[in-house]
Parts: structure tokens; C-alpha cells; sequence
């Protein structure tokens, strides 16, 4: 019997039935091939892809860190498993996982931006801030990072800069409604509701399918649900100084506000 073949065979039906989003299959034939041929880096990559795109589970952890273990300089295997631990809301080790990944030589702007996201929810806004200028180096114009910038500075209280960040994403792409979203929460922070719904009613008559806009405010309700539990946690942090605090309780109500506005949308 050819081992080498009959594993080229089983890594074959692996990416088969990955492509066909058969998971389940895709493990079973992957670990077959892994069965006769244990150090073929590529198979170990095929079976952790399969995990990642089946669910980002604790076995497709511990499966990247096995990979990531086996070649500590693939930038890929790094940023896929930064991005698991991340999900898994792992974020002191992914944001370890992801400092690696920039030490390589080649940087990959989309590292800065994970990066970012993970340090602000360990609450390191300027760090986070930092990561997202990194970003622009590489991506002028990228559309998330600004979003995320802008964020950033609505974290720390400072709304008005938030909303130029805002603007210069809608200005990149003016039909994803995230900046515009965003923008809405950094009025209210200022008790400027009447703009935010003004902003809320032009961007859904201007929508070409209300399907789609409806569809991108059920992604953003629960990330922003997310956010309100977790300022509310850092609202009782000791640690936490006054300045901070107080942008706690504007960011808060606004993400109530917010919240409240979207879900009587949907209803």
C-alpha cells in the first residue's frame, strides 16, 4: 500500500467536502490522511480550517495552537489563531498571538486592526488607538479601522473627533451603515438626539432594500449589546479614574438609546 498516496487521496476528499461546507467529512478525511502521513504541515492546516470554518470551538484552538506550535513564523497560522482566541473572548493570549505575528518582517495591516479590537476590549484605548494608525500606514482608506478609530475615541469621551472619524468612513463607502450607526451614538453621548435620529430616517430612505438595512442593524445589535455589558462591568471598577468614568456613563446611555432605537425598528 502507497501511504503517500492514499494520503493525497484522503487530503483531496478533505478539500472536496470542505468546499462543499461538508465539515464533518472534511475532519474525518483530513485526520485519515494525518493517520499516514502525521508531519504534513499542509494536512494539519486543512483539518484546522475545516474547525474554523465548522464553528470557532475549543477543538479549533487547540488545534491552530498545535499548527502555530509546528511553525511559529506562519503569519497566517498566527492570524487565524488570534483571531480563534479573540472569538473565544480569549483576549490577553490572542493579543500575545497577534504582538508575534507583527514581529515577523512582513506586516499585514490586517493584524493592526485585530489588534486594535482586542486591546480595547482589555480597555488599552491608546494602545488600540496606536494599532489602528499602524493600519492606516499600510491601508489609507481602510473603512473598518476608521470605524474603529472613531470608536475609540467615543470609548474615551471624546465625541466630536469620533464623528470626524465617522465621516471620513462614510466617505470611503457610504453604503455600509456601521460609521453612520457609530456617528448616531457619539451625538447622543452629546444629547444631540434630534441629529441622531435625523442621521437614523435619511439613511433608511435612502436604503435600496430595507431587507439589507434591516439585516445590517440585527449584526450590529448584538455587538453592541456586548459593549453595554461590558462598560457597564468597568462603570464598578475601582481602577477605573474619574475621566474614564464619566465617559462610561455618556457611552452607557448611549449605547442604550441606540440599542432601543434599532430593536423598535425591527419590531
Amino acid at each position: 500500500m502507497d501511504q503517500a498516496l492514499d494520503a493525497r487521496y484522503y487530503s483531496s476528499q478533505g478539500d472536496r467536502y470542505k468546499d462543499e461546507s461538508n465539515h464533518t467529512q472534511a475532519i474525518i478525511n483530513y485526520k485519515r490522511a494525518l493517520s499516514l502521513q502525521p508531519k504534513d504541515y499542509s494536512l494539519h492546516l486543512g483539518w484546522g480550517r475545516a474547525l474554523v470554518d465548522q464553528d470557532y470551538s475549543l477543538a479549533a484552538r487547540l488545534k491552530w495552537r498545535e499548527i502555530v506550535r509546528m511553525d511559529p513564523d506562519d503569519q497566517s497560522a498566527l492570524f487565524v489563531y488570534g483571531f480563534i482566541l479573540s472569538t473565544l473572548e480569549e483576549y490577553a493570549e490572542s493579543e500575545e498571538i497577534y504582538t508575534k505575528c507583527l514581529d515577523i518582517s512582513v506586516k499585514l495591516p490586517e493584524v493592526y486592526v485585530n489588534l486594535a479590537i482586542v486591546k480595547m476590549k482589555l480597555c488599552k484605548y491608546e494602545e488600540a488607538l496606536l494599532a489602528c494608525e499602524e493600519a492606516f500606514i499600510y491601508i489609507p482608506d481602510e473603512y473598518y479601522g476608521r470605524c474603529l478609530r472613531g470608536y475609540l475615541e467615543i470609548l474615551q469621551g471624546r465625541y466630536e473627533d469620533a464623528i470626524i472619524k465617522f465621516e471620513e468612513a462614510i466617505k470611503i463607502n457610504s453604503d455600509l451603515y456601521l460609521a453612520s450607526f457609530h456617528k448616531i451614538l457619539a451625538l447622543w453621548c452629546l444629547d444631540k438626539e434630534d441629529e441622531g435620529y435625523e442621521i437614523f430616517f435619511e439613511m433608511k430612505s435612502k436604503a435600496e432594500d430595507l431587507g439589507i438595512f434591516h439585516e445590517q442593524i440585527k449584526g450590529l445589535i448584538g455587538p453592541y449589546e456586548s459593549e453595554l455589558e461590558r462598560l457597564r462591568f468597568e462603570e464598578v471598577d475601582p481602577d477605573v479614574d474619574d475621566e474614564q468614568q464619566e465617559a462610561n456613563c455618556h457611552n452607557v446611555r448611549g449605547l442604550k438609546f441606540v440599542i432601543k432605537m434599532m430593536k423598535r425598528e425591527l419590531d
